[in-house]
C-alpha cells in the first residue's frame, strides 16, 4: 500500500512538470519574437540663419547704435539658444533684433545658434563707425567729386558710404592708399583708372557685393579678391610689378580683363612687364578673356568651355591648345613671337572662326585645323589687302563670306 501510494505520487509530480515545460522534455518550444526597438529621434537641423542690417544697403555691414536683424529655422528642433550678443533661449524659427555695438574700427560680430544636442550654426556682419576716415587727400578728391561730402577732419559718414553702389573713379587724383573704402560695402560696381601711384588697395578685398572691379594703373604687387565671389566681370591692367591674381575662388566670372596698353609698339608691356603666370582652370563661365602684352609662356584654356573671345596678343606662348573651346569665334594670337604649335580644331564646332589675327612674327608655320579644306576655300575667295597690326607688322587680311575676317602670314599652312 505504500509503495503504490509512493509511485502515484512520482507519477503525478512527472505529470506536472511536464506540463509545466519542465524535466527537459515535452514542453512548447516556440520562442517570443524580439522587440523592435523605437528609430532615435530625428537630429535638429539649422536650414538658415543670416544676419543683416535693417535696409538693403545693409546686406553685410551696418553702422554703430544701428539694427542688426537676426532670421534663422530649423527642422526637428523644438527651441534654440542664441549667443553672440544677450545669449537667450529662442524658438526653433524666427527672427530677433539686436542693436549694434559702439565701434571705433571697423569689427566683425559673429552669432551662434544652437539647437538640440548637435545642431549649431554660426552668422556674422560687419559692424562699422559712424565715421569713416579717409586719410588719402586724393581718394577724398574723388569722392568729393562723386558728390560725397568729406569733412574737415577727413572723414565721410559711413550711412552715406553704404548707399552708394557704383563708385566710378575716372581720373588721375594721385590716390595712393584705398583705405576707408571698406566703408562702401554696398558697392557693386568700382572703376578706378590712371592713378599710377596707387599702393595699398587691400580695403578692395572686404566689398564682397561687388560684380565689376576695374584698376587701371597702379604699382601695388599684390591684390586679394578671394572674397568677391560674385564677381562676374574683373579687370586688373597696367600695373607694373604684378606677377599673378588669383581668381580661384572667384568661379562666375564671364569676363577676364588684364589686357595692358598696345598702342606704342615701343611698350615693354609683354617684353619686360606684364603677368608671369595667370591659372583660369577654376573659372568655368569665363567668356571673353582679354591677356595681351604680358609674360604668359602657357595657359591652360581646356576647362573654359564657354570660352567665345581669346585676346591672347602679346606673350611668350610656345603652344596654345583650343581643342575644348567649341564656343570659340576670336583667336587674336599676333606678337607672340615663341608660338610653333597651334591647334584650333575645336573652335567654332569645328568650322571657320570670326575672327583669327596671326602674324608673320610667329615661328608657326602650320594650324592645326578640323578641316583644312573648309579654309583653303575660304582663302581662295577672300578678298586680300595688306594689313599692320599694333606691334607695327604687316600682312594679309583676308575679309570674305559670312563677315569673317583674317590676318594671317603668308606662308601660313592649314593642316589636320
Amino acid at each position: 500500500m505504500t509503495r503504490i501510494t509512493t509511485l502515484t505520487a512520482l507519477f503525478l509530480t512527472c505529470a506536472a512538470l511536464a506540463a509545466c515545460g519542465g524535466g527537459g522534455g515535452g514542453g512548447d518550444s516556440s520562442t517570443t519574437n524580439p522587440v523592435t526597438p523605437p528609430p532615435p529621434p530625428a537630429q535638429a537641423v539649422v536650414t538658415n540663419f543670416n544676419a543683416s542690417g535693417a535696409t538693403p544697403t545693409e546686406a553685410h555691414a551696418v553702422v554703430s547704435g544701428e539694427s542688426i536683424v537676426l532670421n534663422w529655422s530649423t527642422e526637428n528642433a523644438s527651441s534654440c539658444t542664441l549667443s553672440g550678443g544677450n545669449a537667450s533661449d529662442v524658438l526653433a524659427f524666427g527672427q530677433q533684433t539686436l542693436t549694434a555695438p559702439t565701434v571705433t574700427a571697423p569689427t566683425v560680430n559673429t552669432y551662434s545658434l544652437v539647437c538640440g544636442n548637435s545642431a549649431i550654426a554660426t552668422t556674422s556682419i560687419q559692424v562699422l563707425p559712424t565715421k569713416t576716415a579717409i586719410p588719402d587727400a586724393g581718394l577724398q578728391h574723388a569722392l568729393q567729386a562723386q558728390g560725397l561730402t568729406v569733412g574737415t577732419d577727413g572723414t565721410i559718414d559711413t550711412t552715406a558710404a553704404l548707399a552708394v553702389t557704383d563708385l566710378e573713379i575716372q581720373q588721375d587724383y594721385g590716390i595712393v592708399d584705398l583705405t576707408g573704402l571698406a566703408a562702401f560695402q554696398g558697392l557693386t560696381k568700382l572703376q578706378i583708372w590712371h592713378n599710377t601711384a596707387l599702393t595699398n588697395v587691400s580695403d578692395v578685398s572686404s566689398l564682397t557685393s561687388l560684380t565689376w572691379l576695374d584698376i587701371w594703373t597702379g604699382a601695388f604687387t599684390s591684390i586679394d579678391v578671394s572674397r568677391l565671389t560674385n564677381l562676374t566681370t574683373l579687370g586688373v591692367s597696367m600695373i607694373d610689378g604684378l606677377p599673378t591674381v588669383d581668381i580661384s575662388k572667384n568661379v562666375k566670372l564671364t569676363e577676364l580683363d588684364f589686357q595692358n596698353d598696345n598702342d606704342d609698339v615701343n611698350t615693354p608691356w609683354g617684353k619686360t612687364k606684364g603677368l608671369t603666370s595667370l591659372d583660369i582652370s577654376h573659372n568655368v563661365n569665363l567668356e571673353r578673356v582679354y591677356i595681351g602684352l604680358n609674360l604668359l609662356s602657357s595657359i591652360d584654356t581646356f576647362k573654359n568651355a564657354h570660352l567665345a573671345e581669346a585676346w591672347f596678343e602679346g606673350n611668350q606662348f610656345t603652344s596654345l591648345d583650343f581643342s575644348h573651346n567649341s564656343q570659340l569665334t576670336y583667336a587674336v594670337l599676333y606678337s607672340c613671337p615663341k608660338l610653333t604649335t597651334l591647334n584650333l580644331k575645336g573652335i567654332n564646332s569645328g568650322g571657320l572662326p570670326d575672327r583669327l589675327n596671326l602674324d608673320s612674327d610667329l615661328a608657326l608655320t602650320a594650324v592645326n585645323v578640323t578641316n583644312p579644306t573648309q579654309y583653303t576655300n575660304w582663302l581662295a575667295t577672300a578678298t586680300q589687302t595688306p594689313g599692320t597690326l599694333p606691334d607695327g607688322s604687316t600682312d594679309v587680311l583676308y575679309n570674305g563670306a559670312g563677315g569673317i575676317a583674317m590676318m594671317l602670314p603668308a606662308n601660313v599652312v592649314f593642316s589636320q
